[in-house]
């Protein structure tokens, strides 16, 4: 056989073998050499993942075989995309007539890879003779009920013919598929995206121009999420809470975050629907947190796992696509920060929990570009309107009921920092009268009180904390500071020895209660 007829006869075995798998296996092409003699191909399937490397080319030695299998070897471990499902299996099919003169046929063993338990690689021989019976094991790899054998070989200039119809086929089925993945990943262009990361920024640097970003009163004059003052009517900290972030490490992060998944989120939805199902996610994920969480709070977490959310959305209408591009990398990362946020306590895992589930149904209420499901729209709609109500009337029921010790501690503990007694005065007040007894309202009221020389209330305030919990030391502490004002030594010493009895290691009480015995004794 001639140089030419060889090349005809090994190139047209390379593209009906492509067109094959194409065709009648439902292989998809990854790549195409320029010089169509190299061809790589994927198939997922009941959870097994087939990758085969088709290639056209001679070997004089069974190194040099060896050597290219090992090349492609590294190229699959660089493309962990590739190993996917229960398991996966990459054959490497040489398309040549003339096979390496030594000894090879231990390469064409099947291996497991290393540090993939669950991958192995296969390396065919094909030329026109016996080697066409390697197809036929290649095949039956993929689809044990079948044995395809090409059919006898045509003659040369059928061979010919064939071959240019065969690579326009194979080359126009793949440019398809990449236009239309381009039209899916590149349906929108990110703009919202920046612009949404840079007013988290300017809102961060403000607001630590003005104060700290870690202080809660700070946060609550900002519009952060506090269940109290939603439940009077200030709906819009579900809004403006997503605007706002505790401490630098909590922006880096979040804005990250924002930055990777809002640009392929706005890829593919485009601009409007992005900013739909930010909203709609963040503003669901504000109210779970109403609903699960009484602490302070604010981020644009719950926003960003709606992004999650709508991502999975799309991965449930382009399976392939997304298994194939991001799929397996997302769904471990929302798992690892569940599961995070399940066990550290300080993070907000209703925030984004319903976030998660915000952005999923938002995108299920506006859909894909180029899709639609009315009923499924409209349900979700009501669906969502109703998760969102019964989440907030619950979240309504709990404030009402009770409203957080720690919370209420830290901001008033931060009026007494920035000495704002008058509007700590009129907070605990309000407090009160709205039917809030705990020994913190009163005990800060009372040093609200004893900050502005109104000691009888403040006295009034203190006995009044103690009859709530009588182990409150702190309140003892006080009430020895009042006594001592009011130049009633001995009381004063009850006090702070009553205190001391409940903190026996609190230097401050002890330190104080050793100056009033000197001055008793002086007295």
């Amino acid at each position: 056989m001639g140089a030419v007829n060889l090349y005809v006869t090994e190139q047209y075995l390379l593209l009906k073998t492509v067109d094959t798998l194409q065709q009648k296996y439902g292989f998809r092409t990854l790549f195409i050499s320029d010089a169509r003699d190299e061809f790589l191909l994927e198939k997922y399937d009941r959870r097994i993942n087939h990758v085969i490397c088709i290639r056209r080319k001679t070997f004089d030695w069974s190194n040099q075989l060896k050597q290219d299998i090992d090349s492609y070897l590294r190229k699959f471990y660089q493309q962990p995309q590739l190993f996917r499902g229960k398991e996966t299996r990459f054959s490497i099919v040489y398309v040549s007539n003339l096979k390496p003169v030594d000894s090879w046929e231990h390469l064409s063993k099947t291996m497991r890879l290393k540090g993939r338990k669950n991958a192995t690689v296969t390396t065919y021989f094909v030329d026109e003779y016996e080697g066409l019976e390697e197809l036929g094991k290649l095949t039956n790899t993929i689809d044990k009920n079948d044995n395809w054998k090409m059919e006898a070989l045509p003659p040369i200039s059928e061979q010919e013919r064939q071959m240019v119809y065969l690579e326009q086929k194979i080359v126009a089925i793949h440019q398809h598929n990449q236009r239309k993945f381009e039209e899916i990943f590149q349906f929108g262009k990110t703009k919202w995206t920046f612009v949404l990361i840079i007013i988290n920024l300017i809102v961060f640097f403000l607001m630590e121009t003005q104060g700290s970003s870690t202080n809660s009163l700070h946060l609550i004059d900002w519009g952060a999420k506090y269940n109290y003052a939603i439940s009077e009517g200030e709906i819009w900290r579900f809004l403006t809470s997503m605007f706002l972030h505790i401490g630098i490490f909590h922006l880096m992060m979040n804005m990250i975050a924002l930055y990777f998944l809002g640009e392929i989120t706005e890829k593919i939805y485009g601009s409007k629907r992005f900013l739909f199902i930010y909203f709609l996610a963040g503003f669901t994920g504000g109210i779970a947190s109403y609903a699960t969480n009484d602490a302070v709070a604010a981020g644009a977490s719950g926003a960003i796992f709606g992004l999650f959310g709508a991502l999975l959305f799309f991965g449930l209408h382009y399976k392939e696509l997304f298994f194939q591009t991001m799929g397996r990398s997302l769904l471990i990362i929302i798992g690892i920060n569940i599961v995070f946020g399940l066990a550290v306590p300080q993070i907000d895992n209703g925030a984004h929990i319903g976030g998660l589930i915000g952005g999923f149904i938002a995108s299920q209420i506006i859909h894909l570009p180029k899709k639609t499901e009315g009923t499924k729209q409209v349900v979700a709609i009501i669906g969502l309107i109703t998760l969102m109500s019964a989440m907030f009337l619950y979240g309504s029921q709990q404030t009402s009921a009770s409203e957080n010790p720690q919370t209420m501690a830290a901001i008033a503990q931060e009026y007494v920092e920035s000495e704002r007694y008058a509007e700590l005065i009129d907070w605990s007040t309000d407090r009160i009268d709205q039917g809030i007894e705990h020994e913190f309202v009163y005990f800060y009221r009372a040093v609200a009180y004893l900050e502005t020389d109104r000691l009888d209330a403040a006295e009034d305030d203190l006995f009044r904390s103690i009859e709530i919990n009588e182990d409150f030391a702190e309140a003892h502490y006080n009430l020895s500071v009042i006594s001592e004002r009011e130049n009633e030594i001995g009381m004063a010493l009850e006090h702070v020895r009553k205190a001391i009895e409940l903190q026996p290691a609190n230097e401050q009480f002890k330190q104080y209660e050793k100056e009033l015995s000197q001055k008793s004794t002086s007295g």
